[in-house]
């Protein structure tokens, strides 16, 4: 029903149509009780007279109220004129982002929808917009609430600058009974059945997820941003086509035009806008607010990490600027990045130490479910093998492939596989799995155990025939003939405190010599000895090379390795003279790191090649419920570095371990089931972890480890007192509490 102006609705008096909108009619309206001009969307027909309907809505609206932020359009509260109802909205003047994107097509004139083929907005501004949008929907998420209707059609630019994001959570709130299963049960796809226009532009930002009409969660909205963002610097959808039908095919299917992105795009931008449009969500940018990090980092001139070429697909030249090449300090080693089915992406650049050479592009899949964690290239550097799960028996496999050639090969009686490591002649596989170091043949058969390894932290073969591996999460490096024979250990006379563990083995070419990394596990960055080290298979001295904090690696006179930052370095190391010979360089700050194990998912092989995995950063997890038969029913915390929780016996806290990347630190955190809330635990610098409650609920029992000192403490659930130490660790050796006794006199 359209409305003229001076009807009145209530306190309302319409004083001009603004538009038919993707879900109403929307008018501007005086508030004659607050003498406000305010918009009002008025409701379809058809959804204001189904009472359940308008009653479901009126309660997501309760929710959608509560947002308060600069950057989101208020909603001020619901008006019921009999047959008539509307939505009270703040009224945004300026145009909507999809008319700028038209306006700079045509100067001076405003577009609605922005046309194809329009004028990208300049880098700058469009930082600044993407920046304001990410901010809004950072205080959504952390409501709880979603957008799902994400565009540049429902976002305005008040004439201050000012970004202001529309329709909040409207999508749901209006359809709120539709089955997941339909996606033309989307209010924007039904309320706007009769244009044809406002479809097509509603498809074009969906994610793959919702296109098929699966459940959809914030990342959703992460996908429609990297979208969003894309248009504002191209000019053009990233996904677009003829019909419906050919938009959603292209959401699942394509990929964007990478090489349509300007050459001046910040590398830091790029991979922002790819990890943004991973089709697969547990693989998409987690939270927003990593988005909008980024874009600081970018507006304040923080430099790029070294890249000589983007991780977005496009051309191989695309990163330099006017035909420059990258500089030597910019180029990278062969750098792949690996992931899950479908959707791994592989970036290799070639790095000669001392000659800047174009940079060279490729791309592969490997085709395997779920995520691959652990990495080890050959040493001819063509053949990579990796663990992942394997879906019919639910084990951690080991798998092999020539390098971007699939298919990968599954190696059969590898179930539990860790840390896989290749025998000089590439013939052979070491790895780990229940307890033990085994190798297996690469052309088949069934593995064969070689030595004791209940923690294996990492093996390599050298050209002498012997391994060197090391078998618990604690203590010093051992060594077994390559046949199984005279397992025994190696640095053990090298093996000081504070040192904890010796780990992550990485022979040498002349098959003597070998790095690996030591460390105490509660050193505070900086402090002690943490990182690689160099010795030999006479092992009475070891050197110190350069602090890190993960396995190393080495290749054709580099030595690779994680720092403090968890950025992963290359520096120059003189083979000869058993040094470090020079700066180090960044080769990425996107690889995967376990800092429960101090272990950096890259591997080394070939000349200076690379492969690393860029999945996430680093290794995710969520909190969630389970029942016994295994459906997921519900998720209680944000994504983090976590491990080892803990529910308190009333069921209604639980206490986890949260590693802080940035400052090399593990805490406990304590997370309200009920308010769904979450506070830090405990808060010395080091690792305080595995919380273990008492019987009565009254104390925790956790492992600290903080300044070389590990020990057994226990503190008040409630956390109003001082943590109390109740045994102290030897050096070297490790301990952590399990269960209390029923009296709670004891612990496990």
């Amino acid at each position: 029903m359209a409305l003229t102006s001076g009807t009145k609705l209530g306190p309302y008096e319409i004083l001009s149509p603004l538009g038919a909108g993707s879900m109403g009619e929307v008018y501007r309206a005086r508030d004659s009780k607050l003498g406000r001009e305010v918009a009002l969307k008025v409701l379809p027909e058809a959804f204001a007279q189904d009472a359940q309907r308008m009653a479901r809505f009126q309660r997501e609206a309760q929710v959608l109220a509560s947002l308060n932020h600069t950057n989101i359009a208020s909603i001020y509260g619901l008006e019921d004129s009999g047959r008539i109802h509307a939505l009270v909205m703040e009224l945004v003047e300026g145009p909507t982002l999809a008319e700028r994107i038209g306006a700079y097509a045509r100067a001076g004139t405003v577009l609605k929808p922005a046309p194809i083929g329009a004028a990208p907005i300049p880098l700058d501004e469009s930082l600044h917009i993407a920046r304001q949008i990410a901010e809004a929907l950072e205080a959504a998420h952390e409501k709880g609430i979603i957008h799902r209707d994400l565009k540049p059609a429902n976002i305005k630019i008040t004439p201050d600058g000012t970004v202001k994001v529309l329709d909040f959570g409207l999508a749901k709130a209006l359809d709120a009974e539709s089955s997941a299963s339909n996606i033309s049960n989307s209010p924007t796809m039904t309320a706007a059945a009769t244009h044809a226009g406002m479809i097509l532009g509603t498809a074009a930002y969906m994610s793959p997820e919702q296109a098929k009409g699966k459940t959809v969660d914030r990342r959703t909205d992460i996908w429609a941003y990297g979208c969003v963002l894309y248009e504002m610097l191209t000019g053009t959808r990233s996904f677009d086509g003829e019909t419906v039908s050919d938009v959603l095919a292209a959401v699942i299917r394509a990929e964007p035009d990478w090489a349509t992105l300007p050459a001046g795009t910040p590398p830091r931008i790029r991979d922002l806008i790819r990890r943004c449009l991973l089709k697969d969500p547990k693989q998409r940018l987690r939270d927003i607010g990593e988005a909008r990090i980024a874009i600081d980092e970018t507006l304040d001139g923080t430099p790029d990490v070294a890249k000589g070429a983007s991780s977005t697909g496009g051309s191989p030249r695309q990163e330099e600027v006017g035909g420059v090449k990258p500089p030597l300090h910019r180029a990278l080693p062969w750098a792949i990045a690996v992931g899950s089915l479908l959707l791994a992406a592989a970036l290799a650049l070639m790095l000669l130490s001392r000659h800047n050479v174009p940079a060279e592009r490729m791309q592969f899949t490997i085709p395997v479910q779920g995520e691959v964690s652990h990495l080890a290239l050959s040493a001819d550097g063509r053949m990579l093998a990796f663990v992942a799960r394997e879906e019919a028996s639910g084990s951690d496999m080991l798998y092999f492939e020539r390098l971007g050639s699939p298919p990968a090969s599954l190696l059969a009686g590898t179930e539990g596989a860790s840390y896989p490591f290749w025998s000089p002649d590439d013939a052979y596989l070491g790895f780990f799995a229940n307890g033990k170091l085994q190798k297996v043949a690469v052309s088949g058969g069934r593995p064969q155990v070689l030595a004791s390894a209940s923690h294996g932290r990492g093996g390599t073969w050298g050209s002498r025939g012997v391994i060197i591996y090391s078998p618990e999460a604690a203590g010093p490096l051992w060594q077994v003939k390559s046949g199984g024979s005279n397992a025994a250990p190696l640095t053990d006379k090298i093996f000081l405190p504070p040192e904890q563990s010796h780990r992550w083995p990485v022979f040498l070419p002349d098959g003597n010599h070998f790095l690996f990394w030591s460390g105490n596990f509660g050193a505070r960055a900086g402090e002690g000895k943490n990182g690689a080290y160099l010795s030999s298979l006479e092992a009475t001295e070891k050197k110190f090379l350069v602090p890190a904090d993960s396995n190393p690696g080495y290749s054709d006179g580099h030595l690779y390795f994680m720092d403090q930052r968890k950025s992963l370095m290359a520096v120059p190391f003189n083979i000869e003279e058993g040094k470090v010979d020079g700066e180090p360089i960044v080769v990425s700050d996107r690889v995967t790191y376990q800092p429960g194990v101090s272990y950096g998912v890259f591997t080394i092989g070939g000349k200076d090649a690379v492969v690393y995995n860029t999945s996430t950063g680093s290794v995710l997890s969520v909190l969630t419920w389970y029942d016994r038969a295994g459906k997921e029913l519900g998720r209680v915390s944000e994504p983090g570095v976590m491990a080892n929780p803990s529910l308190s016996p009333d069921g209604k806290y639980a206490v986890v371990d949260i590693a802080d990347l940035k400052n090399s630190n593990v805490e406990l955190w304590m997370e309200n089931l009920d308010a769904q809330t979450s506070s830090r635990f405990t808060f010395a610098h080091g690792e305080e972890v595995t919380g273990a409650w008492s019987r009565d609920g009254k104390l925790i029992a956790y492992r600290t480890n903080v300044s070389g000192k590990p020990g057994i403490m226990i503190k008040s659930a409630a956390g109003l007192e001082p943590p109390k130490t109740i045994y102290a660790i030897q050096s070297g050796d490790d301990i952590m509490p399990t269960s209390w006794s029923t009296d709670d006199k004891e612990i496990l």
